[in-house]
């Protein structure tokens, strides 16, 4: 299965694989209806879709459908300096796959099908 950009119909099973991680992290997640569920409702909506500087995929079923795993990517801007000369910084974060799907490799066609971060604007000139 190859990834898919998530949709705002695959959030409820982003956040089932957030507190499956979490889970594995040895941190209990609570219940379904803990209040950080619904603040990660409101964060996967902000962020899924047409964000040029965040990036998540799927790996699964159709959307709303379980997913079997899933992986973000996005930019964040800091002051220019030698290493990073626009101030542009790259981070991966989320890749879970849930347990009864791991060792097929879904994570790392995660990491290989995110694309690079979108170019800076262009200077004014």
């Amino acid at each position: 299965m190859q990834p898919r950009p998530a949709v705002p119909a695959d959030v409820p099973e982003l956040i089932r694989l957030r507190a499956a991680a979490l889970d594995a992290l040895g941190v209990d997640p609570g219940p379904a209806d803990a209040a950080w569920r619904q603040v990660a409702r409101t964060w996967f909506l902000e962020r899924v879709g047409e964000r040029p500087d965040v990036r998540c995929l799927v790996v699964g079923g159709a959307p709303g459908e379980p997913l079997l795993a899933t992986g973000m990517a996005w930019v964040t801007y800091h002051l220019p300096g030698p290493l990073w000369t626009d101030g542009r910084r790259g981070y991966l974060d989320g890749i879970v796959t849930d347990a009864p799907a791991r060792g097929r490799g879904h994570g790392r066609r995660i990491v290989d099908a995110l694309p690079p971060p979108p170019a800076p604007p262009a200077a004014a000139g």
